[in-house]
């Protein structure tokens, strides 16, 4: 029985890896206009050295020994964040939507003045609707905290204005692998599938999202380099890992099994319950899959 599982997972890991074609992703920049305006940000973010992120930092009481600290000190020699005002970046604070936008926005290339006291995010929103990242109507409240799933909208919106689409041949093993998607909203589910694909995003080790969270700074500015620099991204493959976390799905809802026959051959089994709507497609990667195997019956 052991043995058999170990097949299994084996066959899956092989099988898999040849089925599903190579992710096409582009590592440059495609030719727009917002390609075109983050040039010199990508320049410069090339440039930055490791003493320039200290440097940045020492703006800041509270980075020292924060897991996030090369990628605010980043965001900070691009001028794109420059902390709280009183020495400090609070990475662990919840970020507001309208501060989420203008780091985007900034990201983005555009530069526009700020506006006066309370309204100071209104260019940045302006430019955002018109860029068409947020709805005309999406947000009633801008200055209340922004949740993960509605930060990963809008990240993947700005991406497609200067790069290619992702391919959508893992789209339900993503779906599999975040273990609260049906969490996430309907409205946002295929853009958090598509930064997970991208690597824009990554959940927890333990395969959550936690989509209604709120994001906070310090993962609002991973999410913001990810944005600019395509080499700090992990793009979701095919590794070992999700291979067994397929497996296991399928086993704990019975959709595998082991089938002993007359002359002692161990047969693997997929089993199809068409009321399951997620069920069947895991289900029928794995049926695609052994059935290439000699252990399937």
């Amino acid at each position: 029985m052991k043995k058999c599982k170990l097949a299994l997972v084996l066959s899956l890991i092989l099988i898999m890896s040849l089925l599903i074609r190579s992710f096409a992703f582009a590592a440059s920049e495609t030719d727009t206009e917002i390609g075109y305006r983050i040039k010199p940000l990508l320049e410069k973010l090339a440039s930055i050295k490791q003493s320039d992120i200290e440097a940045s930092l020492n703006k800041y009481s509270d980075m020292n020994n924060h897991w996030s600290r090369n990628y605010v000190g980043k965001l900070t020699s691009l001028e794109i964040i420059s902390g709280m005002g009183d020495g400090t970046f609070r990475p662990d604070q919840e970020l507001k939507v309208n501060e989420f936008i203008k780091m985007i926005v900034t990201a983005m290339g555009f530069k526009p003045e700020s506006g006066v006291g309370s309204n100071w995010a209104e260019p940045y929103i302006k430019i955002a609707k018109e860029q068409g990242i947020i709805g005309e109507k999406e947000f009633s409240d801008y200055a209340r905290p922004i949740r993960r799933e509605e930060m990963a909208r809008i990240l993947y919106l700005a991406a497609m204005k200067k790069e290619a689409a992702p391919d959508n041949t893992l789209d339900d093993v993503i779906r599999m692998n975040i273990r609260d998607f049906s969490s996430i909203g309907s409205d946002y589910a295929q853009e958090v599938i598509s930064c997970y694909r991208l690597g824009l995003l990554r959940g927890t080790p333990e395969y959550f999202f936690y989509p209604k969270k709120f994001l906070t700074r310090a993962e609002g500015s991973v999410a913001i380099i990810n944005f600019l620099d395509v080499n700090a991204r992990k793009p979701f493959t095919m590794t070992d890992n999700y291979a067994i976390q397929l497996h296991n799905y399928a086993m704990e809802r019975e959709l595998v099994g082991d089938k002993y026959h007359n002359n002692g051959e161990a047969k693997t089994y997929v089993i199809c319950r068409p009321e399951k709507k997620e069920e069947m497609k895991v289900a029928n990667v794995l049926k695609d899959s052994l059935s290439k195997s000699k252990g399937y019956g």
